[in-house]
């Protein structure tokens, strides 16, 4: 800082060194601000960096586990439709059984 942005009534009292120390103090404490305003900056842009690498992950994620779902299903269906197909045959075997069994015995 510059000694001639100290008013003239503060420089008259304090004097040549004690405007020089005033400013050297006041340079120390806006040193001492800035830092922590420079670190919280990067920690908000590096935090913001985390975020949307955590999205895209979790897009791809999310997209893989749709797939496998997918897939699980169509499996599920492809079972569900040979266990029924037993079940009919199975069923017709006993009626036929059944119906010829009913018919011999008359």
């Amino acid at each position: 800082m510059q000694a001639n942005l100290v008013p003239t009534s503060l420089r008259d009292r304090l004097g040549p060194e004690g405007t020089h120390a005033l400013l050297e103090l006041l340079d120390k404490a806006g040193d001492e601000w800035s830092e922590p305003m420079l670190t919280r900056e990067s920690f908000e842009r590096r935090m913001a960096e985390e975020f949307a690498k955590f999205r895209v992950e979790m897009a791809q994620g999310f997209g893989s586990v749709r797939g496998e779902i997918a897939q699980t299903r169509a499996e599920l269906i492809k079972w569900s439709f040979l266990f029924w197909i037993g079940q009919v045959v199975a069923i017709a075997s006993i009626l036929g059984f059944m119906l010829r069994f009913i018919g011999a015995v008359k």
